[in-house]
């Protein structure tokens, strides 16, 4: 592949490689040794240890819950790399005449492992190739770049040219040291790294230069960093235990979840999403959007046939078609959930929300309370998460984190609680921004 572009521009934010914290090869730190990894994690991926010609990253699947099946948590942190080019390759030997390289690196974190995909002739190959990793401490990132041989009558082997970092035949630590030397504490950069080859010498290219590969990071934590500015006004009591209920992580999940998502389950359940793996369609959602169903206050009785019910409830929600519902909770005028998802969303999401009385009769038809709504959109039963309502959760407790109540209302008529005060849902936002912001500069030989 060839370029005539004059200069050619890729989204992800520049630094200059100063040194950093570094951590042998083939070893981890003990935060990221000792980290579980709570999500549903394949690493037995086929394409582990072998050449894949289009690449592949490990695959990880959130969300769902329903039936006896777990919610697979999303609680921890990510970290985007994004393998983009090497420069100043030296020749791929060859018997007869000069064999131009043909690339690909193995790249992995924490031992869980991904691959770029094989560029064919080149001596600055474009890989592009880009993955996520969740990782805990100072995660060990491990690089190696590979020339591809092509079998002649079953003869042939793929060998490493050499071990990628800042160091000889050392990982790269990426914990808070690498963040404040390369990312200065902005949450993305780009660093070019040095091949070195099995003499621990750096590999030194046709033209003379050191061979380099170009690498993005982006770090993104999708847990809740606040108490999201909850409001003095509720009792200190009733307070104390949102606050706790909003340190505890539970059901933080990407969603799909399809038709099935409109069955209940009394445990509640997250739509489902995948990422990774050998589909190079399924990258990490462009924006997330988390919504916690802290509580629900001053709710109504829930009816009954000889006396009086106290309310059993649980909550559908959903945003734009994405579907999830809450556990239920039994006989509490003032319940307490804090159950969320994940959301993957675009443009200007609607979040819609239903309020249920179970009915675990032999009739077992659950009744309808109300919908979730702001005023304006009362007759809709809807939220609009347009720009205003994102810019109220930037506040010092934490940017893209706010709480936020809402009214219930049952077509125009508002939901009155048995005390006489009008019922509110009590939810809480994160609002997430996976995608790298900043541009670097392509060399002019790149795809050459």
């Amino acid at each position: 592949m060839q370029t005539s572009a004059a200069i050619l521009f890729v989204l992800v934010a520049t630094a200059t490689p100063t040194g950093a914290a570094r951590v042998k090869r083939g070893t981890r730190s003990k935060d990221a040794t000792s980290a579980k990894h709570e999500m549903q994690l394949d690493t037995s991926t086929e394409n582990a240890g072998k050449l894949d010609r289009d690449g592949f990253c490990v695959p990880y699947t959130f969300g769902g819950g329903k039936g006896s099946s777990p919610v697979q948590h999303l609680d921890k942190e990510f970290v985007m790399v994004k393998v983009f080019w090497a420069e100043h390759l030296p020749s791929g030997g060859g018997y007869f005449s000069e064999d131009i390289p043909d690339l690909y690196i193995k790249f992995s974190v924490d031992g869980q492992e991904a691959q770029t995909r094989l560029v064919e002739d080149s001596f600055s190959p474009l890989f592009g190739s880009t993955c996520w990793f969740t990782f805990a401490g100072d995660a060990d990132l491990q690089m190696d770049l590979f020339e591809h041989d092509r079998k002649i009558l079953g003869f042939g082997k793929d060998h490493p040219e050499g071990h990628i970092g800042l160091q000889p035949q050392q990982g790269v630590a990426l914990g808070s040291q690498f963040r404040k030397e390369h990312c200065h504490d902005k949450g993305e950069c780009s660093v070019k790294f040095v091949a070195f080859g099995s003499d621990y010498h750096p590999l030194v290219g046709k033209d003379g230069e050191r061979t380099t590969v170009s690498v993005a990071f982006k770090f993104v934590n999708p847990l809740p960093q606040s108490d999201f500015g909850l409001p003095k006004i509720f009792p200190s009591s009733l307070s104390q235990t949102m606050r706790t209920a909003l340190s505890q992580t539970n059901a933080v999940d990407l969603a799909d979840g399809g038709n099935e998502a409109t069955r209940f389950d009394k445990d509640g359940f997250c739509p489902e999403f995948s990422i990774g793996g050998n589909d190079p369609h399924r990258p990490f959602p462009e924006k997330l959007v988390m919504i916690k169903i802290i509580a629900v206050t001053d709710l109504p009785n829930g009816g009954g046939t000889f006396k009086t019910d106290d309310p059993d409830l649980y909550i559908k929600f959903e945003i734009d078609g994405h579907e999830a519902q809450t556990n239920v909770v039994y006989d509490d005028y003032n319940p307490m959930f804090h159950f969320g998802c994940y959301f993957p969303y675009s443009g200007t999401p609607d979040f819609k929300s239903s309020l249920w009385e179970r009915d675990d009769g032999m009739f077992n038809s659950d009744d309808f309370f109300g919908s979730s709504a702001i005023d304006d959109l009362k007759d809709q039963g809807q939220v609009p998460l347009d720009d205003d309502w994102v810019s109220k959760c930037n506040t010092p407790e934490g940017p893209g984190e706010c709480y936020h109540k809402v009214g219930v209302w049952k077509g125009l008529d508002r939901l009155i609680g048995d005390n006489g005060q009008p019922t509110h849902v009590h939810l809480a936002f994160k609002f997430v921004d996976p995608m790298p912001k900043g541009f670097m500069k392509a060399p002019l030989s790149l795809g050459m």
